[in-house]
């Protein structure tokens, strides 16, 4: 019932566009993020509370409505595909339960910039309330379905993520222990772009989190600004207009965001007469069954097929454990060959495709629990257990 109500939601759904970045995005990312920290204050943070309060919100439904507003203008688009991540606790029993329960929801928005903030802020409560209703069905299930596999090869499910956790009422000791926390900035970016925040006792901390690879570091900091500003206007003019709220009139960061070079802009993209001559001699070296694998790899990642050679790996060519578990599934279709999904952290194209000629990995008699197909156990479980039995 649930996977019926994400195809139905998604079926007419407009497709999404990409935001602009500084940088192509190019085979191999490397991973590295950057940051810049938000600090809303106390007087903010309560102003913000109060406005959430007039409109019957929380203060995670407002934050999250800002931000949906300012993806909508960067990326020039009514439409919009926010992720969020769940607690997956959705019984009080399970509350105090130690695990790993999480999972991640793709929240699709239509923007229309004639409506009041208060009306915006209704919809956008009345999406989540039905969105939380239908949580148990893993992201990765998602992704490889066919009617979201064909619009994750593109821009992706979602063009952003968005956190939020209440931490006011955590305890501050353990038995006789007190607790300190203290936020370290990541060095990586699972996302092209992520905001998390904490509603703490002395107001709201956080970060934006970019993709290093395609963003500068100044446009983390306009991307963090351009935030900010929307905050500030929704506490100072709640009952204004979407339309008057992200004017971009008297906004240095508005106006930075909108001078981003789109993607697929750029002299960089086009490359250059000797790499084009290299990436025809890497497909020329390719072996049928490798080539095969490729052109699978090639339409997961969104890359040309040239730009892959046996003596690279899914992982170093930009993919993700995610992305892993739907090329495993493809080529077993394809191919008619299944491989062990830790395989594909180490080994690169040449030695996975070896596994056509007969030496796939029989994983119903070595790894029953990961390969049963049950979908009792979650992707990361499926893609990583055992580490510590095998070398």
């Amino acid at each position: 019932t649930q996977l019926r109500f994400w195809k139905e939601r998604f079926a007419n759904a407009p497709t999404p566009k990409a935001p602009r970045t500084d940088k192509p995005r190019r085979a191999g990312m490397s991973g590295q993020g950057g940051s810049d920290w938000i600090r809303v204050d106390g007087e903010l943070t309560e102003r913000l509370r109060e406005v959430g309060h007039r409109h019957d919100v929380t203060l995670n439904m407002l934050t999250l409505g800002v931000y949906i507003l300012m993806m909508s203008s960067i990326v020039e688009s009514r439409s919009i595909v926010i992720a969020t991540p769940v607690r997956g606790r959705e019984e009080p029993d399970l509350e105090p339960v130690m695990g790993f329960f999480n999972n991640v929801l793709p929240l699709s928005f239509q923007i229309d910039k004639a409506l009041a903030f208060g009306e915006f802020m209704h919809y956008v409560k009345s999406e989540l309330v039905a969105i939380m209703g239908n949580q148990q069905i893993p992201f990765e299930r998602l992704v490889s379905e066919p009617e979201f596999a064909a619009r994750a090869q593109g821009v992706g499910l979602y063009q952003a993520l968005f956190s939020f956790q209440d931490a006011r009422e955590r305890p501050k000791t353990i038995g006789g222990l007190a607790d300190r926390q203290i936020h370290l900035a990541p060095s990586g970016a699972t996302d092209d772009l992520g905001i998390w925040l904490m509603d703490k006792a002395g107001g709201i901390e956080g970060a934006v989190v970019y993709n290093a690879d395609i963003y500068l570091g100044e446009t983390g900091a306009a991307f963090k600004d351009r935030y900010m500003e929307l905050l500030r206007r929704v506490a100072d003019t709640p009952d204004e207009t979407l339309e008057a709220i992200t004017s971009a009139e008297h906004s240095p960061s508005a106006t930075y965001l909108k001078r981003l070079a789109a993607a697929e802009a750029g002299p960089e993209t086009a490359g250059s007469a000797q790499e084009a001559a290299r990436a025809g001699q890497k497909q020329a070296l390719l072996l049928p069954e490798q080539a095969r694998l490729a052109q699978i790899w090639a339409s997961a990642l969104g890359i040309d097929v040239n730009e892959i050679s046996a003596n690279e790996s899914f992982f170093d060519l930009g993919g993700d454990s995610l992305l892993a578990m739907r090329v495993i599934q493809q080529a077993e279709q394809v191919m008619g060959f299944r491989v062990e999904p830790r395989r594909y952290v180490f080994e690169t194209l040449g030695q996975l495709a070896v596994a056509a000629a007969g030496t796939a990995i029989d994983l119903q008699e070595q790894q029953p629990a990961v390969a049963d197909g049950s979908g009792k156990r979650g992707l990361l479980g499926r893609m990583f257990s055992g580490w510590g039995r095998k070398a």
